[in-house]
C-alpha cells in the first residue's frame, strides 16, 4: 500500500470511527514529512536571516542608590496653635523625597525624554543630538524596514506652531519619533532601594552617554522636587515670621505709648490694663523668636539639601552585544517553525478530509 492509499484509509477510518489511533496520527505525519520539514525548514532560514541581518546592540548598565526616608523635624518650643496652622498648610519641616516607584514613570514620561533629546552627544568626534542619531546613524532592523522605517522630515518642517505658556509643550515630528524609540530602548527596573538604569542603542559609547544623562536628568528631577517642597517651607515661616515681626513691633509700641500716657497714675485699672499688655507683649515676643528660630532652621536645611539618589555604578560602556542573541532565535525560530509544521498538517488533512467526505 502506497503513502496516498494509508492517507487515505486513516481518513476512512477517521469518518467511520470518529477517532484516530496514535499510530494512525504518526502515519499521517510521515506522509507529510516532506512538506512538515519544508515548512519548518523555511521558519528557520527566515529566523536566522533575521538574526543575521538584525543591526546590533549594546545595553549600558548603571545602578542608583535612592536614599529613602528622609527625616522628619520638628520645629521646637512655642506656640501650639502656630504649629498646627504649620501643619494644616503642610509647613512642618520634613525632607520630603520622591517614592522611587514613580521613577520608571517619571522617566518614561514625553517631557522628561524631551529634555534627553535636547541634549549634545558625542559620536566619532561629532557633536550629534538623538535626533540626529536616530535619523543619520542608527539602523533599522529588516522587519521595521518592511513596515515603513525611519519617517523623519526635514528640520525645516518640524516647527511647532502655536501660542503657549510655560503650562504647555509641544512635540515636533521628529521628536515624537525619537520619543518613541527612547521608550522602547530604555529600561528603569527597582529593586529595594537600588535603581537600575538600562540604555540601549547600536553604539556602546552612545548608549553610555545616554544612560548617564537619564541618571543626571534624574537626579536633577529629584533634587529640584525636594528642594521646591523646602522653599515652599521656607516661604510659608518667612511670611509668619513677618506677621509676628510686625505683632511683635506693635504690641511693644502699645505697652510703651501706654506707660508713657500712665506715668505716676496710681490706680488699679491702670495696673490691671498694664498686665493685660505686657502679657501680649510676652506672647508675641515669644511666638516672634520662636518663628525666627525656625526661619533660621529652614534656611539651614535648604543650604544642606542634596540629591536623594546617590551612583553607586557608574554607566558601562558595553563591549558585548546584547541584541540580538542566539539563543533566543534559535528557540523562538523553532517554535515557530514547529507550530508552522503543525497548521500545515492541519490544514492539508483537513481539505483531504473534506474531499472524502463528499
Amino acid at each position: 500500500m502506497n503513502k496516498k492509499d494509508r492517507t487515505y484509509a486513516i481518513l476512512a477510518k477517521l469518518k467511520r470511527d470518529k477517532q484516530i489511533s496514535v499510530s494512525g496520527l504518526f502515519t499521517l505525519v510521515k506522509v507529510r514529512l516532506k512538506g512538515v520539514f519544508i515548512s519548518f525548514s523555511i521558519i528557520m532560514v527566515l529566523g536566522m536571516l533575521i538574526y543575521f541581518t538584525t543591526p546590533k546592540s549594546f545595553t549600558s548598565e548603571s545602578k542608583v542608590l535612592s536614599e529613602m526616608g528622609g527625616m522628619n523635624q520638628r520645629m521646637g518650643g512655642g506656640m501650639g496653635s502656630l504649629l498646627n496652622l504649620q501643619n494644616t498648610l503642610g509647613g512642618q519641616m520634613n525632607n520630603e523625597q520622591l517614592d522611587p516607584e514613580l521613577f520608571p514613570i517619571i522617566v518614561m514620561s514625553e517631557e522628561f525624554l524631551l529634555g534627553l533629546i535636547d541634549d549634545k552627544y558625542q559620536l566619532d568626534d561629532k557633536e550629534i543630538s538623538l535626533i540626529d542619531y536616530f535619523r543619520d546613524f542608527h539602523e533599522d532592523a529588516p522587519i521595521t524596514k518592511l513596515f515603513g522605517g525611519k519617517n523623519f522630515t526635514p528640520d525645516s518642517d518640524t516647527i511647532a506652531v502655536g501660542n503657549f505658556n510655560e503650562d504647555f509643550f509641544t512635540l515636533t515630528k521628529n521628536e515624537r519619533i525619537v520619543i518613541k524609540n527612547l521608550q522602547n530602548l530604555l529600561e528603569i527596573t527597582k529593586e529595594g532601594r537600588v535603581i537600575n538604569v538600562m540604555a540601549t542603542l547600536q553604539d556602546p559609547t552612545l548608549a553610555a552617554q545616554l544612560n548617564r544623562n537619564v541618571i543626571k536628568r534624574l537626579r536633577e528631577f529629584a533634587a529640584n522636587y525636594q528642594t521646591d517642597k523646602q522653599q515652599q517651607n521656607l516661604g510659608f515661616i518667612e511670611s509668619q515670621t513677618e506677621k509676628a515681626k510686625q505683632r511683635f513691633e506693635n504690641a511693644q509700641m502699645t505697652l510703651a505709648r501706654y506707660l508713657d500716657a500712665n506715668r505716676g497714675v496710681n490706680s488699679q485699672v491702670v495696673r490691671s490694663m498694664e498686665d493685660k499688655l505686657r502679657a501680649e507683649n510676652n506672647l508675641s515676643f515669644e511666638l516672634y523668636t520662636n518663628l525666627s528660630q525656625q526661619l533660621e532652621q529652614a534656611k539651614i536645611k535648604l543650604e544642606e539639601a542634596k540629591p536623594v539618589l546617590t551612583v553607586f555604578q557608574r554607566p558601562i560602556i558595553p563591549m558585548v552585544k546584547s541584541k540580538p542573541n542566539l539563543n533566543f532565535h534559535i528557540i523562538f525560530s523553532i517554535l515557530i517553525g514547529l507550530i508552522t509544521a503543525f497548521i500545515y498538517l492541519v490544514v492539508y488533512y483537513f481539505i483531504l478530509y473534506n474531499k472524502i467526505q463528499n
